[in-house]
């Protein structure tokens, strides 16, 4: 292996702990790293780059509508090399733009896509597979069909040993449960979230925020401003918009509208 090729692999790990970790200015710096690094000729490197520059782009305030360019490159690049491992991935991420982009036919014609392709034994893209379709009908008022696959989705990742994919996808499927009224069982998930060795995730750690002050809200209790103030914080000095693959406007909207009243992090919001 070559210095460079050596390099890049490492650029790669690295940018994937970052991500899981919720560093996204590190993950952007490396992502830098990464483009000025490679050649034409790494085409494996060039597809990592492309997915994760649409990952980051998706999560970023600013708009996923820019995401697009970069899902399809990828995706073209992938298919004209024979590496079918990425289209799975660049499909997802191409939900995340349509979704958070608010174009449901959009989203439901590629989430149809994403569900022709899984095959067995079940893995990472059936847990992102159920955990987009939890969102898209939570999107479109189908609470029952949301809890069903957010159900699938946690189970699959329990299973899996992952901890941080667990601690992602209990978080996930909370939002769900928060939306169909049951908050207990979404505390619960919390709880669970929280007995992971997973604490170092500041991405984690937001959305919890985000839940409990989500929770606190629906219910009127007095602990929902601390919760948001310490969300809205974290997601300013972070660069955090909504959730990690978790786009709900509604919810989005009652969170600012609240925070707001309570003058938390006014020019943020």
């Amino acid at each position: 292996l070559s210095d460079r090729t050596i390099r890049l692999e490492a650029l790669q790990y690295a940018t994937l702990a970052f991500l899981w970790l919720g560093d996204f200015r590190r993950y952007e710096h490396l992502l830098g790293e990464i483009e000025q690094t490679s050649t034409s000729d790494d085409f494996p490197s060039r597809i990592w780059w492309y997915w994760s520059k649409a990952v980051y782009i998706n999560q970023a305030p600013s708009g996923p509508a820019t995401a697009i360019p970069y899902i399809e490159k990828g995706m073209e690049l992938s298919v004209h090399h024979g590496i079918m491992f990425w289209v799975p991935f660049f499909l997802a991420e191409q939900f995340n733009a349509a979704a958070s982009g608010g174009n449901i036919d959009e989203a439901r014609e590629i989430l149809t896509r994403m569900e022709s392709i899984l095959d067995d034994p079940p893995g990472f893209f059936h847990i992102r597979y159920h955990s987009a379709s939890a969102l898209y009908h939570v999107l479109t008022n189908d609470v029952g069909r949301a809890l069903a696959n957010g159900k699938e989705a946690l189970g699959l990742a329990v299973t899996s040993g992952h901890r941080l994919l667990e601690g992602l996808t209990r978080l996930w499927y909370a939002f769900v449960l928060a939306e169909a009224g049951e908050y207990d069982e979404a505390e619960g998930q919390i709880r669970e979230y929280e007995r992971l060795p997973v604490t170092s995730s500041t991405m984690l750690a937001y959305l919890s925020l985000i839940l409990r002050s989500t929770l606190a809200l629906n219910r009127g209790t007095a602990d929902g401003e601390g919760f948001l103030r310490e969300a809205f914080a974290t997601g300013r000095r972070e660069g955090y918009g909504m959730p990690y693959c978790w786009w709900q406007p509604d919810l989005l909207v009652r969170l600012c509208t609240a925070a707001l009243q309570w003058g938390i992090e006014v020019d943020h919001v």
